[in-house]
């Protein structure tokens, strides 16, 4: 069985807003988009590292500036939608398909 080395692996993990909390979209006909449905927290983890997590010192400016304890969650608050739109744009090619390519070179 081959192992696989994990340390540099690239994670995108993220944290889905519940339904109840997601605004409907739309001016005549409120409609729960599927792209809005992706409304949440995300970010990217590389070995031990979290890429596009806050600073402690930005969640306390903000704490400080709400007053009410401010952000609970240190990730980016967006549509998960958007992450995965914008890395199909950088990559767009299925990961069998790169597989393929890259051991055809």
């Amino acid at each position: 069985m081959r192992r696989w080395n994990t340390d540099s692996v690239i994670r995108f993990r993220f944290i889905l807003r519940p339904v109840k909390d997601v605004a409907p979209w739309g001016d005549e006909r409120l409609v729960l988009h599927w792209f809005a449905l992706t409304e949440g927290w995300y970010w990217i983890e590389v070995g031990d590292h979290e890429l596009l997590r806050y600073s402690e010192r930005t969640l306390r400016r903000w704490a400080d500036e709400e007053g009410d304890g401010g952000v609970s969650i240190p990730y980016v608050d967006y549509y998960a939608a958007r992450l995965w739109k914008t890395f199909s744009r950088w990559f767009p090619c299925s990961p069998n398909r790169c597989r393929r390519i890259s051991s055809a070179s």
